[in-house]
């Protein structure tokens, strides 16, 4: 029996040993786990932020994106532009494109100097010869003076400075007839207008010369 409680002494030490490492070994794994956890939660705060900056910086690159683009009120063609290098500065209400509305009329802008301009008029025949259709060939497109400016401004000729009024004409077809096919004239297309300011007959034309002839003479 004296035996007996000595082996089961042994086993309970064994036991109580047993006992103790495992709970220090479960100690050891909690203390591990806690701090793989200060670990995680400390990288989830640090990528929590560096997503907020991306964000921030995400807004403020669209932000700048929006500054430097400008959306058309309408849809059509660009046909001119006063800016004629990159870089430049452009002030508040400066004319940065001009813009052919999709489906609008066609028309010419043009300036006539205020020495020629009496006997203009709204409605006034026109006559265009566009320059990358030589008259001769395509011939004239007729249109009508539709507007002119009230004001007159300052325009730089080969002649040199010439004050001049704008106008604006409206063509009577969008296209130069050719034997195979209609071309479509574009706009930016450049031409020379000639307003028709009075109609005559060729009768007279052929007589004005002899009346001026029998009132006292022709001058040449």
């Amino acid at each position: 029996a004296s035996a007996d409680i000595k082996q089961a002494r042994l086993r309970l030490q064994e036991q109580e040993r047993s006992y103790k490492t495992l709970v220090h070994s479960g100690k050891l794994a909690l203390l591990k786990s806690e701090e793989q956890l200060k670990n995680i939660e400390t990288k989830i705060t640090t990528l929590q932020a560096e997503l907020s900056q991306s964000k921030s910086q995400i807004k403020s690159l669209e932000f700048q994106l929006n500054q430097r683009v400008l959306a058309a009120p309408i849809e059509g063609i660009v046909f001119q532009s006063p800016i004629k290098s990159a870089g430049a500065v452009v002030q508040p209400g400066d004319t940065i494109v001009e813009i052919a509305p999709q489906g609008s009329f066609l028309s010419l802008r043009a300036q006539i100097a205020i020495s020629e301009s009496g006997s203009l008029r709204e409605g006034m025949a026109v006559k265009m010869k566009f320059d990358a259709y030589p008259f001769q060939d395509y011939g004239v497109v007729e249109g009508t003076v539709i507007k002119i400016s009230p004001t007159s401004k300052v325009t730089e000729t080969e002649q040199g400075k010439v004050p001049t009024y704008d106008l604006e004409i409206k063509l009577n077809k969008t296209c130069m007839p050719t034997p195979k096919e209609c071309i479509a004239l574009r706009p930016g297309d450049t031409a020379t207008a000639e307003v028709i300011v009075r109609q005559r007959r060729i009768m007279d034309l052929v007589l004005d010369p002899f009346k001026k002839l029998q009132q006292g003479g022709l001058e040449l």
